[in-house]
């Protein structure tokens, strides 16, 4: 496997640990996925020039980023979603506040 084949290899394992990090606690993926992302960034950086490697971290970065914002546009409206998020519930009244019965 040549460095190309690794820099994509890290790229894609980082971002499906990363997604995968919400239903596995722990923050384990999330790191593993962090470290992966680098480290294609890191080979891009000694196997190719560091213009390469600045366009690598800029594309990861602002992948990273705009994945960020679609997962969480799009994962309240999915079914694991929906039953891992807090429903809202409407009080009776606008202002009132709980009894401590209803916090049980």
């Amino acid at each position: 496997m040549g460095p190309f084949e690794a820099i994509v290899v890290l790229i894609i394992v980082g971002f499906l640990m990363l997604a995968a990090e919400v239903f596995v606690p722990g923050m384990v993926l999330g790191l593993l996925g962090g470290l992966c992302l680098s480290g294609a960034v890191i080979v891009a950086f000694l196997y190719y020039d560091a213009v390469t490697g600045a366009i690598v971290f800029v594309g990861v970065c602002v992948y990273s980023v705009a994945g960020f914002f679609a997962w969480m546009a799009a994962f309240p409206h999915t079914a694991i979603g929906r039953r891992i998020m807090l429903q809202k519930r409407h009080a009776s009244g606008v202002g009132e506040r709980p009894s401590p019965s209803d916090l049980l």
